[in-house]
């Protein structure tokens, strides 16, 4: 069974992504120069289609554009982090289900 959401996670980078903007709170396209600009383009499409991310234009001098998380972005991004934890044994599960 596909959900929406695997689907979106399961691409290539959007993890990374969704975690790279939390960690630096605003980035800018040129952020990603070790990445193929076409795969970063369409996963940004990806991630402000669903509301994870959110862009905006900045004018100074030349157009930029900005990325940030939503509310709905953070909150994935926590819960990246915490299945991130768990994976690397940082969280104890002693006594959990």
């Amino acid at each position: 069974m596909s959900t929406r959401a695997g689907t979106l996670l399961e691409q290539k980078h959007t993890v990374d992504l969704v975690l790279f903007i939390r960690d630096k709170g605003e980035i800018k396209l040129t952020d990603f120069d070790e990445r193929g600009w076409t795969t970063v383009n369409k996963r940004l499409r990806s991630l402000v289609e669903a509301g994870v991310i959110c862009e905006r234009q900045r004018r100074t001098g030349r157009n930029v554009t900005l990325y940030s998380l939503t509310r709905k972005g953070h909150m994935i991004a926590d819960h990246l982090r915490d299945i991130d934890s768990i994976l690397c044994g940082e969280i104890d599960l002693e006594g959990r289900e």
